[in-house]
């Protein structure tokens, strides 16, 4: 759980700006970025974990900077989210065979189709692992580093960067919880697995948004960051699933035993994430009548 500031009483508090925030998410993306990327390396690209984590640690830069990012100048926010982007892509590709992997694992020891499965999965690891070898190595990754590390000293501020971080950023936690929870109820009691994707992709934006709000509006931001966090994992549960029963479509030899299994595993999920979202609702709900509406900044 992100720490941060309490809000019960900000009168006798100097607030914090919107560049305070920005300074402290660029340093504090920066040590986990270099460190995953130390361990990553360090493993020869054999540690699923830190594979996991440098990819989570770009798509949580790349996410949190669209929270931010309209403090930044456009120019710079938008090559390097582009960069992010381009890396995270390579690293998702890695970390996600990885995941099929893990959950085909106990499922092939018993199927007669293991070696067709093994096969595919064992040539898309290899062409990924060479493609992450390559982006490590290259002009566009160094770029994401340097940027990063220079702009923990000195950021691409606006001028608006100066005012009340609450009143930059609040505004846009309410925009994206109402575009949530209106997602959720046009969906009905049975969305789709299509739609359940969608939801906890916002359920992600919701996450990096709270969890950057508990640096200007405290425990209660991040007790709310916490609670989407829960919904998206257990979604990216459930996501994951869904890729891997995909995944065999193309395999010409018949594979329904392995199917059966990960769709049994999928039902318990659909029956689990309702329960953090109405606790997010619940809790940002709360938040956002005690902060109120400030005003916004043009």
């Amino acid at each position: 759980m992100v720490k941060g500031r309490g809000i019960t009483d900000r009168s006798n508090e100097v607030a914090v700006s919107g560049e305070d925030v920005v300074r402290r998410l660029f340093a504090h993306e920066l040590v986990n970025l270099v460190e995953n990327d130390r361990r990553a390396r360090s493993s020869q690209l054999n540690d699923d974990e830190a594979i996991h984590q440098l990819r989570v640690s770009t798509r949580r830069l790349r996410a949190k900077l669209q929270v931010v990012g309209w403090v930044l100048s456009s120019a710079a926010y938008r090559d390097f989210r582009e960069d992010l982007g381009d890396v995270g892509a390579v690293l998702g590709e890695l970390r996600n065979l990885g995941v099929l992997e893990e959950l085909y694992e106990p499922l092939l020891a018993r199927s007669n189709e293991a070696s067709a499965v093994h096969e595919r999965l064992d040539h898309d690891l290899k062409g990924a692992k060479r493609r992450v070898q390559r982006c490590l190595e290259s002009r566009q990754y160094r770029r994401v580093i340097e940027r990063l590390a220079s702009w923990t000293i000195d950021p691409p501020l606006r001028r608006r960067s100066r005012h009340d971080a609450a009143i930059l950023f609040a505004p846009r936690l309410w925009t994206m919880t109402d575009e949530l929870f209106a997602a959720v109820d046009a969906y009905g009691p049975q969305p789709t697995l299509d739609q359940l994707h969608r939801i906890r992709k916002l359920a992600k934006s919701g996450r990096y948004n709270f969890e950057v709000a508990s640096w200007y509006l405290g425990e209660q931001a991040s007790e709310v960051a916490s609670t989407f966090e829960e919904l998206q994992s257990t979604l990216g549960e459930l996501h994951d699933l869904s890729v891997a029963v995909d995944y065999l479509e193309p395999i010409p030899t018949p594979t329904h035993d392995i199917k059966d299994a990960l769709s049994t595993q999928m039902t318990p999920l659909l029956a689990q994430w309702r329960a953090p979202l109405h606790h997010a609702q619940q809790l940002s709900g709360l938040l956002r009548e005690k902060l109120g509406n400030p005003s916004s900044v043009g």
